[in-house]
């Protein structure tokens, strides 16, 4: 699987949603603004003493730093400012600034709206995860599809080999038989022309498996894949088909594991939480301000140091809009988007129960058939050995010995498919249950980029 092209774009697209998540946790880690400015201004004024107009210079240079964090409680500054001013006409002035800030929202509760947004982050990822795990199984139900399809035909060349040799030797047969004179050229024809016919399916299998070969090749993205991988028996995988299935607990492992249903229970459990923002956020916008601060002045640097002026400040700031409030709207509009994901999550329950039974019964059927099939291909085997005898003492025509062999034949490739089909049955209910990839062990869709990519490794790391 790792030359799959699906999954390998499907890697790319989680680890952009990854990156996407750290982008939106990025605003709740503490940011650092540095500044610095110089400015000079000339102000032309009238002096008594000379009784002239004079030009007053003021230079001044100020250094800035700023920490900034939003936290659940609200948004925290810290600050400190540094500045000196010379002036032409006395002496320079130094100025330093300590100082910290709060504000949070009184109504809208800037803690729960933090939470909600983090929740949001990490429901967005969860999505993009369960969306990779859906892809997986895509991939895998399909490609198993296609190898067993290649099996299947695999084993039906290996039929057809057998005939053309068993009609070879009716061909041997049929031709001593006429030069002995116990024979008629009418059975020559038909062992040729059954020869011919058994040439021609081969030929078609041949070409069946070539275009079965190019398909997992493209699966696989490998047009030089190791054949050896469709070497083994169906008794290995028949062997492991469980005898009897809890149908409860197959249900309650597809709501726990099945991809498509994890998707939409985290987009269902998202809106949630957009309609929670949306109350809070349709609350009036009252908010409170706390500012506490230090600062100092003066003609040196030790004194402006000292810093012994001390103030603080409290405030509340209240927005309202005149206008249609965006944020009512919003809150109908995500109140409305929740109300449709419960349909969907509804719907979505119940085609799951219907899709996990239906493949269970499936399975039953398949099993079933597969014991009638396995004596079919007997007694059609029991019945081909003993007409073939009555052919060799002449008490059948060759016309009749070429149905019973088609009958046989017929029953091999119905038990090969019945086989397939089985085997094929249980890994769809193990599609369906989500347990496939788990069954195979080639881990989840994100245990799939990890392979992939370094990006989420560091993710776990950190």
């Amino acid at each position: 699987m790792n030359g799959n092209r699906t999954l390998i774009a499907e890697g790319h697209d989680l680890t952009d949603a990854l990156i996407s998540k750290r982008k939106a946790l990025e605003v709740f880690s503490p940011s650092l603004t540095l500044s610095a400015d110089s400015g000079n201004s000339v102000n032309r004024s009238y002096n008594s003493a000379t009784g002239f107009d004079e030009d007053y210079k003021t230079e001044n240079v100020d250094f800035g730093a700023e920490i900034s964090h939003r936290t659940t409680l609200g948004r925290l500054n810290y600050g400190y400012l540094s500045g000196k001013t010379d002036y032409t006409t006395s002496k320079t002035s130094y100025f330093n600034s300590l100082y910290m800030s709060w504000r949070t929202g009184l109504l809208r509760r800037d803690d729960q709206i933090g939470l909600l947004d983090k929740k949001l982050a990490y429901t967005d990822y969860e999505i993009n995860e369960a969306q990779a795990d859906a892809v997986l199984l895509d991939v895998l139900i399909s490609s198993y599809q296609n190898l067993f399809n290649l099996i299947i035909a695999t084993e039906n060349k290996k039929l057809k080999d057998r005939n053309l040799n068993f009609y070879a030797t009716l061909v041997e047969e049929a031709e001593i038989k006429l030069k002995n004179g116990l024979g008629s050229e009418l059975d020559l024809k038909q062992a040729k022309m059954r020869q011919r016919q058994a040439e021609t399916g081969l030929f078609e299998i041949e070409r069946s498996i070539n275009g079965y070969e190019r398909q997992i090749a493209a699966k696989l993205g490998d047009l030089t894949w190791d054949k050896e991988i469709v070497n083994f028996t169906f008794e290995d995988v028949l062997s492991e088909v469980p005898n009897t299935i809890d149908s409860n607990r197959l249900i309650k492992t597809a709501f726990e594991m099945r991809p498509d249903f994890r998707v939409i229970e985290r987009q269902y459990l998202r809106q949630k939480s957009l309609l929670e923002k949306a109350r809070l956020l349709r609350r009036p916008d009252l908010s409170a301000l706390a500012k506490w601060g230090k600062q100092g002045r003066g003609f040196s640097e030790n004194e402006a140091k000292e810093m012994n002026d001390k103030s603080w400040s409290v405030g509340l700031v209240y927005n309202i809009s005149f206008g249609p409030e965006p944020s009512n709207l919003d809150f109908y509009s995500q109140k409305e988007k929740l109300l449709a994901f419960e349909a969907r999550i509804a719907q979505k329950r119940d085609e799951v129960i219907i899709a996990v039974n239906e493949s269970q019964e499936r399975l039953e059927f398949y099993k079933k058939n597969l014991e009638l099939l396995r004596a079919s291909e007997k007694l059609a085997s029991e019945v081909l050995d003993g007409q073939k005898l009555n052919f060799q003492l002449g008490k059948i025509s060759l016309l009749d010995l070429t149905v019973y062999q088609q009958d046989y034949d017929n029953a091999g490739i119905s038990l090969i498919q019945g086989e397939a089909r089985l085997i094929q049955e249980w890994l769809t209910l193990l599609y369906e249950t989500g347990e496939l990839s788990r069954y195979l062990d080639v881990g989840t869709g994100k245990d799939f980029v990890r392979r992939q990519n370094t990006i989420i490794v560091a993710e776990e790391n950190e």
